[in-house]
């Protein structure tokens, strides 16, 4: 199977199948032929329209190996995996400057220009500055990153508005590393206008070998049985110590929590995952830059009820699948802000995570710490060590709980 459109597929197993007249994209720094792919599913088969390495090649490469970025952010070639995450983040501190984005495009955002030292100078003489080195926290840098991130949300938009005018789709399913871009993914959904938008929880390479089991079975069967994104080994389980969760939670305690299946994907869902309160940024700053020593400029993502998103989140509308994985962005309403003040970013959204299953652990702990302390939303990041995999077995998750300085670690 080509990897473009095992990326698609791996949709499948949490929609069981596409909609008539689906739009479905495949966005990815290089697959088998191509670093984007078009197609559209008509009468129950996909049918492929456009396929390419130019189109959007140069835009992805620009936001996982940039060289600027890469300067700015203190990383390197090998970091290519986790850069996008970290740039996404940093330019949310960077302000629109259009003069700078087309000079960055006009220089094909320095791709392929490694010397350091010539990057600087370029800034310097863009800027009129005289800096000797990159400083992450001066503004030109972090306009610079909003450039770069606006530049490649304009370039997406752009491609998938294109493919939508050539289909007249009303149904969007978009898979590959690019869509773990919430910001550009919340553009979408905002903006281009399809009935519904579907973005698997393992869009990035992490979902291929699902994607073509899943496409092998739906070519036998004709469906795909629906699954949570909890396709871990290990059993669900019951939780039974909700009101002491709770009680801890509100004591500002940081909770290291382990439960049933773990998660596919990147990203923490709940059942391997570090929790506590969401409404302190000293807490914020205790967990992501002392426990798991991550960057200043590095926001942590809310959990939250459906209620509370409907209330508190001014663009959230019941039934976006985005907030189900955590793949999109929201304005917090300004009268809340209080209530997410440590995992808010710096242009006033949250990356949130809507449950709506009370079959849940994490539900139920919600449910009680709204009702009887009056908190909205919990931090939710991944339970791990920096530098190493989410954990999955008990005795994962107690020597990282040990390494990390959890309060206390919960397994279910």
């Amino acid at each position: 199977m080509c990897q473009e459109f095992a990326h698609i597929a791996s949709c499948l197993p949490f929609i069981g199948l596409f909609e008539e007249n689906s739009l479905l994209i495949h966005i990815d720094g290089g697959a088998t032929d191509s670093a984007s792919s078009a197609w559209i599913w008509e009468s129950g088969k996909p049918t492929m329209i456009r396929a390419s390495w130019d189109d959007l090649k140069d835009v992805v490469n620009n936001y996982n190996v940039n060289p600027l970025a890469q300067s700015i952010l203190g990383l390197t070639m090998e970091d290519h995996l986790s850069m996008p995450g970290k740039l996404m983040g940093y330019a949310s501190y960077g302000h629109c400057n259009a003069e700078l984005e087309a000079w960055l495009k006009s220089n094909r955002w320095f791709l392929g220009t490694e010397d350091r030292n010539e990057l600087l100078r370029e800034i310097n003489g863009f800027f009129g500055t005289n800096y000797t080195e990159f400083d992450n926290h001066k503004q030109e840098f972090m306009d610079v990153a909003y450039a770069i991130q606006h530049g490649f949300e304009e370039a997406v938009l752009g491609y998938i508005a294109e493919m939508k005018d050539r289909t007249g789709a009303e149904h969007l399913c978009y898979a590959g590393g690019a869509a773990l871009n919430i910001d550009a993914n919340s553009r979408i959904r905002n903006e281009s206008g399809f009935k519904s938008i579907f973005i698997p929880p393992c869009t990035s390479d992490s979902g291929l070998c699902l994607g073509a089991a899943a496409w092998s079975y739906f070519c036998e069967n004709g469906e795909v049985p629906k699954q949570s994104p909890y396709l871990g080994p290990n059993e669900p389980t019951i939780l039974d110590q909700v009101e002491d969760l709770a009680k801890e939670l509100s004591e500002r305690k940081v909770i290291g929590l382990v439960t049933g299946r773990s998660e596919t994907g990147p990203r923490a869902l709940g059942h391997r995952s570090i929790i506590a309160r969401a409404d302190n940024v000293d807490l914020r700053r205790t967990l992501s830059e002392y426990m798991k020593k991550r960057e200043w400029y590095r926001p942590v993502a809310p959990v939250m009820l459906e209620s509370v998103a409907e209330t508190m989140l001014s663009d959230y509308a019941p039934g976006d699948r985005l907030a189900e994985y955590m793949l999109g962005t929201y304005h917090v309403r300004e009268e809340y802000l209080d209530k997410f003040s440590g995992v808010v970013h710096a242009n006033g959204t949250v990356r949130a995570l809507v449950l709506k299953d009370n079959r849940e652990p994490l539900f139920r702990i919600l449910v009680e710490l709204l009702e009887k302390y009056d908190i909205a939303a919990l931090i939710l990041t991944s339970f791990n060590t920096r530098g190493e995999p989410i954990v999955e077995t008990v005795e994962d998750a107690m020597r990282s709980g040990k390494v990390l300085g959890l309060d206390r670690v919960v397994v279910l």
